[in-house]
């Protein structure tokens, strides 16, 4: 039986595409933005199954949780998935990504963003957590079309966001052996550390509770969401909120307020689910932590402040939830390895802290 030209052609026609895909996707990747800063820079380096904890949620939890402090201490194994304005949308998916490579025994989300009745919806953004994932991740084209279809992004402008090459096709003139191999992310399993002192913070005081406070309907979704993906997978979550010592540009009493009121609404909820979830915006008294030394701008902790609220969490980890102590288990010399370049690592923040802090303006540029 013969094949026909019109049968063969498509077939021709077929593989090219495949293979202008896979060029495009490969492409992408090589010239992708390498910010340390970006969303889940060096996950993908991890081996499969070795990540007992993924932290997930906006900057606090980003700059304010250290995995490696946790293996220290506790010989837990975790990565921080946390990134700048990190949505209930972004957390969630990043949450089936997570369970997907790496299997954790518990997803942590810091809950800050689950306030926002609108939450960072521009391109820029949904590039900045989608462009470090894996071209042909379904989890990413998923996060791609929730994020367009909440933003009402048209459809021409989304091209950008499945084929970052377009975006990013300048980038050629960067392709130094730096580009491909210094990524500060895999020095800390995630975190970004600070070690800046704002030591004019003015401390907020008290908060009422309202019994009656909702969450915003997005944020309820999510949160449903994320509680049912853990359901069905058999994973454990812990939603935090991360404590804020004092007023700063992005943060009045007023939205001091609203965080907390979110949190103990997510506290119900969480309750009536079986899950646990902790209120520590105005934890610092219980945590250690010094508002005019331990922030590095009233909102975000600084190493010494993470420091502080790791130490607390592993407590807390241990005493709540069934994880290993990896430290003697040759099967996780990885995480001893990344532990030692870790402390080099703060060894070096810890001396220079000039060099430091015009580090982290180039890693804040999204």
């Amino acid at each position: 039986m013969k094949i026909s030209s019109k049968v063969k052609k498509a077939a021709r026609a077929l593989i090219f595409f495949l293979i202008l895909i896979l060029m495009l996707g490969g492409m992408s990747d090589v010239l992708r933005v390498k910010s340390p800063g970006r969303a889940a820079n060096g996950f993908y380096d991890m081996k499969s199954g070795q990540c007992d904890v993924v932290m997930l949620g906006p900057s606090m939890i980003q700059q304010g949780c250290f995995p490696l402090e946790l293996w220290k201490d506790h010989g837990i194994t975790a990565y921080n998935l946390g990134s700048g304005n990190q949505s209930p949308i972004a957390s969630y998916h990043f949450a089936k990504e997570a369970i997907e490579k790496q299997h954790p025994k518990l997803i942590i989300v810091e809950c800050g963003q689950f306030r926002m009745r609108k939450t960072a919806l521009k391109t820029s953004y949904i590039h900045y957590l989608t462009d470090n994932m894996p071209f042909f991740s379904q989890n990413r084209l998923s996060l791609i079309a929730d994020y367009s279809k909440e933003a009402k992004i048209k459809t021409e402008d989304t091209i950008g966001l499945f084929v970052p090459l377009t975006l990013y096709h300048s980038n050629w003139k960067k392709l130094t052996k730096k580009y491909f191999t210094e990524d500060v992310k895999n020095k800390t399993c995630g975190a970004r550390i600070s070690t800046k002192i704002d030591s004019q913070v003015d401390v907020f005081g008290e908060v009422e509770v309202n019994p009656s406070f909702e969450l915003p309907d997005r944020s309820s979704r999510y949160l449903e969401k994320l509680m049912d993906l853990c359901d069905e997978t058999g994973t454990e979550l812990l939603l935090i909120m991360m404590p804020i010592p004092g007023a700063t540009k992005y943060v009045s009493f007023g939205s001091f307020k609203r965080r907390y009121n979110t949190m103990e609404a997510i506290k119900r909820i969480a309750s009536e689910r079986g899950y646990n979830a902790v209120n520590l915006l105005a934890s610092y008294d219980e945590l250690g932590i010094d508002p005019q030394h331990d922030t590095k701008d009233g909102q975000h902790l600084n190493y010494w402040g993470g420091v502080k609220f790791t130490s607390w969490l592993g407590s807390y980890l241990k005493e709540n939830y069934a994880l290993e102590d990896h430290r003697d288990d040759p099967g996780y010399k990885t995480y001893q390895d990344a532990y030692e370049i870790y402390q080099d690592y703060i060894d070096d923040k810890l001396g220079d802290t000039e060099a430091d802090a015009e580090a982290e303006a180039e890693e804040d540029e999204i």
